[in-house]
């Protein structure tokens, strides 16, 4: 899977409406991700948010965060819930949209559309199954 865009609201350090749009590099390039931390001198790119990029592109694929950090870890502090969307190319050349969105209350849902078309469920534990 190729990631095109990535939204994220109150993942981790990203607060509200962060995008990242990976297509204004190119669809051969190689992306390196670099930090710099503004909050604190000489911290060079610790505590920036590049391992927690990461994460969301994870927990929005796969409803898992790698760095074993509990499901409500992942929303932001002071915030009641937390959303990821992408959009990524297939190796088939499909375009496949994800949302993912997760509550303090462990409400969680999923919707995945495959070149427009919802294939979401009723569930999300059955849309992340035909998801995966």
């Amino acid at each position: 899977m190729i990631p095109t865009t990535i939204d994220i609201s109150n993942f981790g350090p990203y607060g509200q409406n962060t995008h990242v749009d990976f297509t204004k590099y190119g669809t051969d390039a190689k992306v390196l991700v670099v930090g710099v931390n503004h909050d604190s001198a000489g911290a060079d790119s610790n505590g920036t948010g590049k391992t927690k990029l990461m994460n969301a592109i994870s927990w929005v694929l796969f409803n898992q965060v790698p760095d074993s950090v509990g499901v409500d870890d992942i929303i932001r502090n002071g915030a009641d819930e937390v959303s990821v969307a992408g959009t990524f190319i297939s190796p088939d050349g499909d375009e496949l949209f994800i949302k993912r969105s997760r509550k303090r209350n462990g409400k969680h849902h999923v919707w995945f559309s495959i070149n427009g078309e919802d294939r979401s469920k009723t569930t999300a534990t059955h849309t992340q199954k035909v998801l995966l």
